[in-house]
């Protein structure tokens, strides 16, 4: 029957036929997919054996690169630059000279030092020899003039100066006076010449007025002539009317000619009449505003009198505030002096009477204390030597040499400037002679003596470093110093040489806390067992100390184990695939793994946390 039925389609239909099958079966499945959503895929099931490892807890903190040796090169006295004879990146030698300040001021103080000796060594010698007596008594004569000679010339000083400041005084005073009498002159003449613009404005308003006023007379005089011009052009017409309309025979509009005329008459009479009086009134007015233009060119020119003495009482104001200056400046300088002159003459005159004391006190020892006097000058002598090679030191310490070799790794000063005295103190690191960061002396690292008050240390001069074995210097966070002791294990990273990792231990921890950002933390000091020839002094490193290991331990990944009311657990999965709760006790718990201590055995499988597909349902771990 089917072949008979596809026997009798033509090609064409039995191709539409196709098609309309093929787009059924589509749409179908379209449907099937709309109504039916495929089911989420299950969860991935994620296990771990459990086997012997070590378990380690790391604690990685950020530190410091820093040389281990590096040492503060200062000169031990102040001064002024003079040369600089080496420059950052140098690498010196012990003994070479670095810098050197003004030695001047030294070798002064070394000169007065070998004067000082010279002189107490010559006064021993006379004291030793004899004549001392005389000697003493011939220096306390001496001393006596030189008293009554600097009394003398103190008093002669103090009565001239006392001279000059009154003299002064007086001068003040009398241009003072001047400067006074001249003021009030200006001022008299100010408010004259306010007087007079206060004059001249009101006399000019009053002008203005009156001008206004007449102004105002003239327009009116003009509406009345012009009135009176129209009035006696209507008469000159209504006349020549009347004469036309009443001449013979006469016209009977001739009455009304006459009257018109009449009134037109009248009217030229009345308006020629208010003319006359508003004349009058304009010469009335007129009358004042002559007033009051010769008022105010009076009282123009008697401002034009009174300017001409203001400018020159302001000339003499300004010259006597000038010459008044000059007098105070003059007896300031004079008092200044007459005060200076007074106390060089108080000292001349005590300097003089400390001599004669000292005079009279070694005429008293020569005569009776000569063996004293004798060991004392001795002494004196002795401490002269002492301070004349002291002296000599100082000299030599103006030239400041290197301590060590190294390289210059800091160059604060150049020829010129001034340099403070130092005491070469550097902070070290714990258990090493590497210097701490720079910034333990900033806010980044703040010593614990330092947080209480500390003084901050003093720049150095220089600096010398060694370029060839650094250590690393870093802070460890108070839960982690106490499981961070020397000899344990540390991996170093370096932010600016990635992918170097060097191997190292931790060589020593600071016994006292270090805040940084107010938190406590503990300062360790890092050995690296290598160097790379990339590190630079002050780099940023990254070192790992395993602060806690147990070796050949049972171990799970840490993310198997749940906890729940202060126990530990794992889903074990057995050897027919079922799930079992095992509560277990833990050890050392790692940075990835945990150590077992009872609950599993070596080969167990606990369960891991599932990885969920996209689009699947998480499942929850037995319970």
């Amino acid at each position: 029957m089917v072949g008979r039925v596809r026997s009798g389609l033509s090609p064409s239909r039995a191709a539409t036929v196709l098609v309309v099958v093929i787009a059924l079966v589509i749409v179908a499945l379209v449907l099937r997919g709309f109504f039916t959503p495929t089911p989420p895929a299950a969860p991935t099931l994620r296990t771990a054996v459990v086997a012997r490892d070590t378990v380690r807890t790391v604690a990685a903190e950020t530190g410091t690169v820093v040389p281990v040796q590096q040492q503060d090169v200062n000169f031990r006295q102040s001064g002024q630059l003079t040369e600089v004879d080496a420059k950052v990146g140098d690498h010196v030698k012990a003994g070479q000279v670095l810098a050197r300040i003004d030695d001047r001021p030294f070798q002064n103080s070394l000169a007065q030092a070998q004067q000082r000796q010279a002189s107490d060594q010559a006064q021993l010698n006379a004291t030793l020899t004899g004549n001392a007596v005389q000697t003493a008594r011939h220096s306390v004569d001496a001393a006596k003039t030189a008293l009554a000679n600097a009394q003398s010339q103190a008093a002669l000083t103090n009565q001239q100066d006392a001279v000059t400041v009154t003299q002064d005084q007086a001068i003040l005073s009398r241009d003072a006076n001047v400067a006074a009498r001249d003021q009030a002159a200006l001022s008299a003449d100010q408010a004259r010449l306010d007087h007079d613009r206060a004059l001249v404005d009101a006399d000019t308003n009053t002008l203005q007025a009156d001008q206004a006023v007449v102004a105002r007379d003239q327009g009116q005089v003009a509406k009345d002539e012009g009135r009176v011009s129209v009035d006696q052009t209507r008469l000159q017409q209504d006349q020549a009317k009347e004469q036309a309309d009443c001449a013979a025979p006469a016209k009977p509009s001739c009455p009304a000619d006459q009257a018109a005329v009449s009134d037109d008459q009248n009217r030229l009479s009345s308006d020629q009449k208010t003319l006359a009086s508003d004349q009058k009134q304009l010469a009335l007015d007129q009358a004042p505003v002559a007033q009051d233009q010769a008022q105010v060119a009076n009282d123009q020119a008697q401002l034009s009198v009174d300017a001409p003495s203001l400018i020159t009482d302001r000339q003499l104001v300004s010259q006597d505030s000038s010459r008044v200056e000059q007098d105070q400046t003059v007896l300031r300088a004079d008092l200044q002096k007459q005060a200076a002159d007074q106390v060089a003459g108080k000292r001349a005159v005590d300097d003089a009477q400390a001599a004669l004391t000292s005079a009279e006190d070694a005429l008293t020892a020569q005569t009776n204390l000569r063996p004293n006097t004798i060991a004392n000058q001795q002494a004196v002598v002795a401490a002269d030597a002492a301070a004349v090679d002291t002296a000599k030191q100082n000299v030599e310490e103006t030239v400041l040499t290197a301590p060590v070799d190294g390289t210059l790794a800091s160059v604060n000063g150049a020829a010129g400037e001034p340099v403070q005295a130092g005491n070469d103190q550097t902070p070290r690191a714990p258990g090493s002679t590497a210097p701490l960061p720079d910034t333990a002396a900033s806010s980044a690292f703040v010593p614990s003596s330092l947080a209480a008050g500390g003084a901050p240390a003093v720049q150095a001069f220089m600096v010398l470093t060694g370029v060839h074995s650094f250590q690393v210097v870093a802070p460890i966070a108070e839960l982690d110093a106490a499981r961070v002791s020397p000899g344990q294990q540390v991996k170093v990273t370096f932010d600016a040489i990635p992918g170097l990792s060097l191997p190292g231990e931790v060589l020593a921890s600071q016994p006292v806390a270090t805040l940084i950002q107010d938190v406590t933390n503990y300062l360790v000091t890092v050995n690296l067992d290598t160097v790379d020839p990339r590190l630079k002094a002050g780099m940023t490193a990254r070192a790992a100390v395993a602060v806690g290991e147990a070796r050949d331990v049972l171990a799970v990944p840490s993310t198997a184990i749940q906890h729940s009311g202060g126990h530990s657990y794992v889903v074990v999965i057995r050897r027919d695939g079922t799930q079992a709760k095992a509560e277990i006790e833990t050890g050392l718990v790692g940075d990835t793994t945990t150590q077992v201590l009872s609950g599993l055995h070596e080969g167990d499988h606990v369960l891991l946390p599932a990885v969920t597909p996209p689009g699947a349902v998480a499942s929850r771990p037995l319970s």
